[in-house]
């Protein structure tokens, strides 16, 4: 009980330091802006089925549902499931949480006047009923690790209670879902990793997590070899599917030794989307100035070796050559900020993209970028693909499901800013034809027709066993 009560008295200056910095104001701003936008769902819910039994057309016959979330929210996952969701080559229900009234029906007709009326976005307080009225053959949650999934793991958990024999597939991006699963459960760090041991019946220093600080517990479960795909199973997943044969191996080692062993897991790819408009003119039209433009794109962390960037580009700067480093990302601004002290110099910019087509534009103006990972979490990052599509040669670092860009991309492994420099300022011009050949072997079209075939292939599904599809 002492030990208990020293633990809750150490951590009370650090939350007096996040109140004081106004962190938990901004999470109470987040919590009234749910709260109004769950009463949005739960409205336009009534009225869709409320309109929907008064109908009740026969010429709309979707086969299976997908949810996640969409546009507003500020993440990869939302961009690539609502630009999924307007290409489907079949007929299907869409679920998503509504944040605002006025995004939810704009991505509804979206999507209405990009299938033609063959998908239909639904709020996600309709799930239930409309699981009830169709028969789908299978119900595909899409998840990926930041908290604008939490609503899709958690109706996937509700779905599997209400269901017990639907067949439900979590269309997994991240091998590594702690944050997720951890804010799902609404549990603290250390009753986080008690769940893990539990789970996965190994020893974890529960009392090691500092706090509410989540990552701390993410990197003690990482480090003792877990990633979280259990819980993906034990939350109702009959079926996994991810973007990578190395994530099939990741995943599978994680169920392995549990009553969920025999899970069968699907391996696609991560597809190259078609550019946004105007994005292929501006490519060929950008005016080259004589500057080494390099780019690193997605949120800078030292798990995506950001500083090692910056600091090859300081290395080209020393030797004559006129570099300039642009950082886009979410929360680029104030990362660079706090890494040069304020004085962020005038050859490093920070952007942060609010749309696909900003992001786009962002990369069309780079020589080349540089997509680095310091350990291997069985990601296969959108960015790189995308950056393939615009034709932007890529670097990356050659670990897990990026060894599968092969021939499309320049790899870099070490810790020297030297090398890195000597790779970035080389000749990749070779590269061309092999970004261009993996973009037309990977293009949504391809992966379309490989994921709806998945998803109406319940046949298969019973068969067991991983595969690549």
């Amino acid at each position: 009980i002492l030990r208990h009560y020293v633990s809750l008295l150490s951590k009370l200056p650090r939350q007096a330091y996040y109140t004081l910095s106004g962190r938990h104001h901004t999470d109470l701003k987040r919590h009234i802006s749910s709260m109004s936008a769950i009463n949005d769902d739960e409205m336009l819910a009534q009225i869709e089925l409320s309109e929907y039994l008064k109908t009740n057309s026969n010429s709309y016959d979707p086969k299976f549902a997908i949810v996640g979330c969409l546009p507003p929210d500020e993440t990869g996952i939302a961009i690539f499931t609502l630009r999924q969701i307007l290409t489907l080559p079949c007929s299907v229900d869409a679920f998503s949480p509504v944040r605002s009234s006025a995004y939810h029906l704009r991505n509804a007709v979206d999507v209405h006047k990009s299938t033609r009326g063959a998908t239909k976005l639904h709020p996600m307080n309709s799930l239930l009923p409309l699981a009830e009225l169709r028969d789908y053959d299978c119900i595909i949650f899409v998840v990926g690790n930041s908290e604008h999934n939490i609503e899709s793991l958690r109706w996937m958990e509700i779905v599997s209670k209400y269901y017990p024999d639907m067949r439900i597939i979590c269309y997994l991006h991240d091998p590594h879902c702690h944050n997720v699963a951890q804010h799902t459960k609404l549990l603290d760090s250390n009753e986080y990793l008690q769940y893990l041991e539990k789970l996965y019946l190994k020893k974890l220093p529960v009392g090691d997590a500092g706090g509410l600080e989540g990552w701390r517990a993410h990197n003690i479960a990482i480090d003792a070899g877990i990633l979280g795909a259990r819980i993906i199973a034990q939350m109702g997943a009959t079926e996994i599917l991810v973007n990578s044969s190395e994530a099939v191996r990741l995943v599978r080692a994680d169920l392995r030794d549990s009553k969920w062993a025999d899970t069968r897991i699907t391996s696609l790819f991560h597809p190259v989307f078609e550019r946004e408009p105007h994005v292929d003119s501006a490519r060929a039209s950008a005016k080259r100035t004589g500057k080494l433009r390099v780019g690193t794109f997605g949120g800078p962390s030292p798990a995506k070796r950001t500083e090692l960037v910056l600091d090859a580009a300081a290395v080209l700067r020393k030797q004559g050559v006129d570099v300039e480093v642009v950082v886009a990302g979410y929360g680029a601004i104030s990362y660079l900020e706090n890494q040069f002290v304020f004085r962020v110099p005038e050859w490093v910019v920070g952007m942060e993209p609010r749309t696909e087509r900003e992001l786009q534009m962002a990369m069309v103006d780079c020589d080349v970028a540089v997509q680095l990972r310091l350990q291997n979490l069985g990601e296969s990052s959108g960015i790189i693909p995308l950056l393939i599509g615009i034709g932007v040669p890529t670097i990356v670092s050659p670990v897990g499901a990026f060894k599968e860009y092969a021939e499309a991309v320049r790899f870099f492994d070490g810790d020297s800013p030297e090398q890195l420099a000597q790779l970035i300022a080389g000749d990749n011009t070779a590269l061309s034809g092999h970004m261009a050949k993996y973009a037309e072997e990977h293009s949504i079209g391809k992966f379309q027709e490989r994921f709806c075939e998945l998803a109406l292939d319940s046949s298969k599904a019973a068969e067991g066993g991983d595969r690549n599809v």
